[in-house]
């Protein structure tokens, strides 16, 4: 310890070290446990990909016509 250091903070530095190194233990011991909640559902109900869609976009930014009526 240098000249002048309060012994107080040596013994703070101290004590909160302590504190940490046995959160740190408790913190080791604790068993990770699995959610309570249920998978999310199946998205292969929304496969739409048969059906061709009206707004489709291609690769050479060609539009396709809208019907007139």
């Amino acid at each position: 310890m240098g000249v002048g250091v309060d012994t107080s903070l040596d013994e703070a530095v101290r004590e909160i070290a302590t504190l940490l190194a046995v959160a740190y233990r408790r913190h080791a011991q604790v068993r990770q446990v699995g959610s309570s909640k249920p998978p999310l559902p199946s998205t292969e109900a929304l496969d739409n990909t048969v059906e061709t869609s009206p707004h489709e976009l291609t690769l050479t930014r060609q539009r396709k016509e809208s019907p007139r009526l």
